[in-house]
């Protein structure tokens, strides 16, 4: 099952494809174009230049096999070497049509690896910042975060587990590295690896 904001990008280059006159996002729509490809809006830069059109190109498949952040997007393109001013502008055009949305991106990205993965806040902002996204967009998607230590006891209540029948000493040790590994603080996990070793 697709995760929903790829869903809602494929959906939005396909609504923005089937425009005739003029598409949402302030695409126009090209009778040339093939069905279902987005067009670009006006703002003063050829689109026709043949360095545009195969990032443009690149990009689609890049967005269309999952979605991207606007500096994940144009680090990949300009690895490709596609000229970084080429590259540039396409990534305005993208974000202008809603086709890149860091906001939208971040929040996905947030739920999807805290659900997956467990990971703590601290560990969360900096995948964030791997992908170029800080600030805001980065706060806002951390802020609907699901208790922190609360999460911490659910993985070492499973580290817990699979590790009964060991020393004490030897459990703690094992629940306290993996809550490191998932970026917990030392207190929050000092205090999930003991509740979670009475439990057991």
């Amino acid at each position: 099952m697709d995760n929903p904001v790829l869903e809602s990008l494929r959906r939005r280059m396909a609504e923005i494809g089937s425009g005739s006159v003029e598409s949402a996002g302030g695409l126009r729509a090209d009778a040339s174009a093939p069905s279902g490809t987005p067009t670009e809006p006006d703002i003063g830069s050829p689109v026709d230049d043949p360095e545009y059109l195969r990032a443009k190109k690149r990009a689609f498949n890049m967005l269309g096999a999952r979605a991207h952040s606007a500096s994940e997007l144009r680090t990949k393109l300009v690895r490709k070497e596609h000229p970084p001013e080429v590259v540039d502008v396409l990534i305005d055009r993208l974000t202008a049509s809603g086709l890149l949305d860091d906001a939208d991106y971040a929040r996905e990205f947030v739920r999807s690896r805290r659900s997956s993965r467990a990971l703590s806040t601290k560990a969360l902002r900096r995948e964030l910042s791997t992908k170029g996204i800080t600030g805001r967009d980065a706060e806002s998607a951390l802020a609907g975060l699901d208790d922190e230590d609360g999460v911490a006891l659910e993985v070492a209540r499973k580290k817990a587990r699979s590790t009964r029948g060991l020393p004490e000493d030897t459990r703690m040790r094992r629940i306290l590295g993996m809550l490191a590994r998932r970026g917990f603080d030392h207190g929050v996990a000092m205090k999930a690896a003991r509740t979670a070793i009475a439990e057991d």
